[in-house]
Protein backbone atom coordinates (compact mmCIF):
# COMPACT_ATOMS: atom_id res chain seq x y z
CA UNK A 1 0.00 0.00 0.00
CA UNK A 2 2.99 2.75 1.10
CA UNK A 3 4.67 1.73 -2.19
CA UNK A 4 1.48 2.07 -4.25
CA UNK A 5 0.79 5.48 -2.57
CA UNK A 6 4.31 6.87 -3.34
CA UNK A 7 4.01 5.54 -7.05
CA UNK A 8 1.14 7.61 -7.14
CA UNK A 9 2.92 10.40 -5.79
CA UNK A 10 5.74 10.18 -8.32
CA UNK A 11 3.66 9.48 -11.73
CA UNK A 12 1.60 12.53 -10.33
CA UNK A 13 5.14 14.65 -11.08
CA UNK A 14 4.89 15.79 -6.79
CA UNK A 15 8.21 16.50 -5.38
CA UNK A 16 9.36 15.63 -2.33
CA UNK A 17 9.50 18.35 0.87
CA UNK A 18 12.83 18.89 2.03
CA UNK A 19 12.22 17.69 5.02
CA UNK A 20 13.64 14.53 6.66
CA UNK A 21 12.29 12.21 8.38
CA UNK A 22 9.86 13.59 10.63
CA UNK A 23 9.75 17.10 10.59
CA UNK A 24 13.30 17.68 10.32
CA UNK A 25 14.22 20.23 7.90
CA UNK A 26 16.61 19.18 5.47
CA UNK A 27 19.98 21.24 5.98
CA UNK A 28 22.44 21.87 3.42
CA UNK A 29 25.60 21.27 3.72
CA UNK A 30 29.06 22.04 2.26
CA UNK A 31 30.23 19.67 -0.56
CA UNK A 32 33.58 18.71 -0.40
CA UNK A 33 33.61 16.94 -3.84
CA UNK A 34 31.86 20.70 -4.59
CA UNK A 35 35.38 22.38 -6.03
CA UNK A 36 32.94 24.94 -7.96
CA UNK A 37 31.20 26.11 -4.53
CA UNK A 38 27.84 26.16 -6.11
CA UNK A 39 25.75 22.91 -4.23
CA UNK A 40 25.49 24.59 -1.22
CA UNK A 41 23.72 27.86 -2.55
CA UNK A 42 21.28 25.86 -5.17
CA UNK A 43 20.44 23.23 -2.20
CA UNK A 44 19.64 26.83 0.02
CA UNK A 45 17.83 28.25 -3.50
CA UNK A 46 15.74 25.07 -3.75
CA UNK A 47 14.66 25.05 -0.02
CA UNK A 48 14.19 28.90 0.61
CA UNK A 49 12.14 29.23 -2.98
CA UNK A 50 10.62 26.42 -3.34
CA UNK A 51 9.90 24.45 -0.29
CA UNK A 52 9.85 20.66 -2.95
CA UNK A 53 12.36 19.02 -5.15
CA UNK A 54 12.04 15.58 -6.61
CA UNK A 55 15.49 14.24 -4.27
CA UNK A 56 17.13 15.65 -1.53
CA UNK A 57 19.16 18.72 -2.82
CA UNK A 58 22.50 17.11 -1.03
CA UNK A 59 22.43 14.50 -3.41
CA UNK A 60 22.32 17.05 -6.66
CA UNK A 61 25.43 16.60 -8.89
CA UNK A 62 26.96 19.15 -11.49
CA UNK A 63 26.74 17.29 -15.30
CA UNK A 64 28.06 20.50 -16.46
CA UNK A 65 28.80 24.24 -16.33
CA UNK A 66 28.86 26.59 -19.51
CA UNK A 67 29.56 30.10 -19.44
CA UNK A 68 26.36 32.61 -20.36
CA UNK A 69 27.55 33.01 -23.63
CA UNK A 70 25.21 31.35 -25.45
CA UNK A 71 21.18 32.35 -26.87
CA UNK A 72 18.81 30.60 -24.84
CA UNK A 73 15.59 32.69 -24.38
CA UNK A 74 14.57 31.71 -21.32
CA UNK A 75 18.15 33.07 -19.77
CA UNK A 76 18.17 36.09 -21.92
CA UNK A 77 18.92 38.91 -18.79
CA UNK A 78 21.72 36.19 -17.96
CA UNK A 79 23.42 35.83 -21.64
CA UNK A 80 26.66 36.79 -20.67
CA UNK A 81 30.19 36.08 -18.82
CA UNK A 82 28.65 37.34 -15.74
CA UNK A 83 27.02 34.13 -15.24
CA UNK A 84 27.12 30.25 -15.27
CA UNK A 85 24.58 27.57 -16.05
CA UNK A 86 25.12 25.08 -14.32
CA UNK A 87 23.00 21.67 -15.51
CA UNK A 88 22.23 19.00 -12.46
CA UNK A 89 21.94 15.59 -12.66
CA UNK A 90 18.53 15.77 -11.42
CA UNK A 91 16.07 15.09 -13.17
CA UNK A 92 14.52 13.88 -16.55
CA UNK A 93 15.91 16.38 -19.25
CA UNK A 94 18.54 18.03 -16.54
CA UNK A 95 17.70 20.97 -14.06
CA UNK A 96 19.14 23.95 -14.46
CA UNK A 97 20.44 26.79 -12.14
CA UNK A 98 21.75 30.09 -13.02
CA UNK A 99 24.59 31.45 -10.83
CA UNK A 100 26.17 35.09 -10.67
CA UNK A 101 30.02 34.08 -10.47
CA UNK A 102 31.32 36.83 -8.23
CA UNK A 103 28.22 36.44 -5.88
CA UNK A 104 27.24 32.59 -6.01
CA UNK A 105 24.04 33.81 -6.16
CA UNK A 106 21.18 31.46 -7.84
CA UNK A 107 19.17 33.96 -9.58
CA UNK A 108 17.07 31.46 -11.59
CA UNK A 109 16.25 27.65 -12.38
CA UNK A 110 14.60 25.97 -15.21
CA UNK A 111 13.11 22.69 -14.26
CA UNK A 112 13.63 19.77 -16.94
CA UNK A 113 10.93 18.17 -18.73
CA UNK A 114 9.95 14.76 -17.94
Amino acid sequence: MRLHFLALMVSAGLGLGLTGCGSDPIVCRDRPDDTTGYLKPICEHLRSEYGTYRIDPNELEIASIKPGDESLDAFAPYDNADYDWVRLSCCYTGDVAVIHRATVEVVTMRFGDK
